[in-house]
């Protein structure tokens, strides 16, 4: 099963903004706000992943 690009462009970001927001804040810290506004996603892609 081949994974969509578009899939693996979100996760990437949301991985990536993960990992700077960690560099700044302490894990318990961090929103999915924070998160989905780092990756420029919105709320729904970050639950869909």
């Amino acid at each position: 099963m081949k994974v969509d690009c578009r899939v693996r462009k979100s996760k990437e970001a949301l991985k990536t903004a993960l990992i700077q927001l960690m560099k700044e804040k302490d894990l318990q810290q961090i929103t999915i706000t924070d998160i989905v506004k780092v990756a420029d996603l919105n709320r729904g892609t970050f639950y869909k992943h």
